[in-house]
């Protein structure tokens, strides 16, 4: 059988034999920039899977989140010429496998790693948008150098006070609850509870924190009952207004023996020699705040960022809190600096075949220096939408 053709990314790019991720819209590839010998990478989006009002809302998203800490840089947008193939141009980060990254972490890797990320979606929720998609492969870290990158904007959507949703995605072991209970006006707190699972991986040394052994819903809400317990869920459905849609009843889940408290953590599992460098009680105690069954108790990134944990981070960074939103009782109204799907100005959708359609003139930063990124030819692990070189020694 043939190998697939390269796609053929304008005269601007030379794509390589190269594949560094897979997903369900298209592949990435590395490639080099002719001009400046520059290696970056190339997403390409399927035929069968382009939405031109989709791939426009990504690009507005990245344009918008274009200086934010630790947000991939979108560089340009091209297009094959010979089957109209739409492709969007990014930044090559050198990052181990995540699992491996989680497995040689020490303490202050685990806080540098937390931190960075909180920055990048305090910066994301505070412009409206959220991510949707957080979890370990989107999430690349660079161990030694400390550099982290949050990636893959497939599912980013804006949101605003007045925003209904009709869509539910994500991973389903990073998913939280109330996305599985359709409740139309979920907001940023979503991306911290899946940020919260992403933690417990680390802390806990876990393959999938609170994932299910079956591969459903129905499985996954009684696998995060039975660490949450059931009283905090009731609370939280009775108080809910609107009232959320009876999907998973309390009665299903102490009908699978559900605990009615919310259960120790560290007792569910474990401190052992293997990770009991990690969990501390600071540490466990950011976890507790990201993991709350009710949208409004989860901590918000602004209040994850002034916890004492990373006082050290902050002071170094001369990060002030003070000044930032950290109340949860208003989080859709709190942030003067929303940005609605109305007030974007979209791009027309015939340019995104043009690769000058996203340039340096976008406010976009077009170049990258050598030593700020590398590629590992000798990589040979790849996690689906991840835009980097892996490498899986330990």
């Amino acid at each position: 059988m043939a190998p697939t053709p390269l796609p053929e990314a304008s005269d601007k790019y030379r794509i390589l034999p190269r594949k560094v991720g897979e997903g369900a819209y298209g592949e990435v590839f590395e490639a080099i920039e002719k001009a400046t010998g520059e290696s970056v990478v190339i997403k390409t989006i399927r035929p069968d899977k382009a939405n031109p009002v989709k791939l426009r809302s990504e690009i507005e998203m990245l344009k918008l989140l274009a200086d934010g800490p630790n947000i991939v840089q979108l560089l340009d947008t091209v297009q094959d010429s010979k089957t109209g193939v739409q492709m969007l141009v990014f930044e090559l980060v050198d990052a181990q496998y995540y699992k491996a990254a989680y497995a040689v972490m020490n303490y202050n890797d685990m806080l540098v790693y937390m931190y960075k990320t909180l920055l990048a979606l305090a910066y994301t929720h505070d412009r409206g948008v959220i991510h949707r998609d957080i979890k370990g492969g989107n999430i690349l870290f660079d161990v030694e150098a400390h550099k982290l990158r949050l990636i893959d904007w497939g599912f980013a959507t804006f949101h605003s006070p007045r925003t209904v949703h009709h869509d539910f995605p994500g991973t389903r072991y990073y998913k939280a609850p109330e996305l599985f209970l359709r409740l139309k006006s979920y907001d940023y707190a979503c991306d911290m509870w899946s940020l919260g699972c992403v933690l417990g991986m680390i802390l806990f040394q876990r393959n999938h924190f609170l994932k299910a052994k079956h591969n459903t819903d129905e499985a996954q809400m009684i696998a995060i009952a039975r660490a949450l317990g059931t009283d905090d869920y009731a609370t939280w459905l009775k108080a809910a207004k609107p009232p959320m849609a009876a999907y998973f009843p309390v009665s299903a889940l102490k009908a699978a023996k559900c605990p009615a408290e919310r259960q120790s953590l560290c007792d569910l599992f474990g401190s052992e020699d293997h990770n009991g460098h990690l969990v501390r009680d600071d540490a466990v105690d950011l976890l507790e705040g990201l993991l709350r069954w009710d949208p409004a108790d989860r901590l918000t990134a602004s209040q994850a960022l002034a916890s004492p944990i990373f006082a050290p981070l902050r002071a170094r960074d001369n990060l002030d809190t003070s000044t930032t939103n950290t109340t949860n009782t208003s989080r859709s109204d709190s942030n003067s600096s929303i940005i609605s799907p109305q007030s974007v100005v979209p791009m027309p959708i015939d340019s995104l075949g043009s690769s000058s359609s996203y340039s340096s003139s976008d406010s976009v930063s077009s170049t990258i220096s050598a030593g700020d990124v590398s590629f590992n030819r000798d990589a040979m692990e790849t996690d689906s939408n991840s835009y980097a070189s892996f490498t899986s020694s330990s």
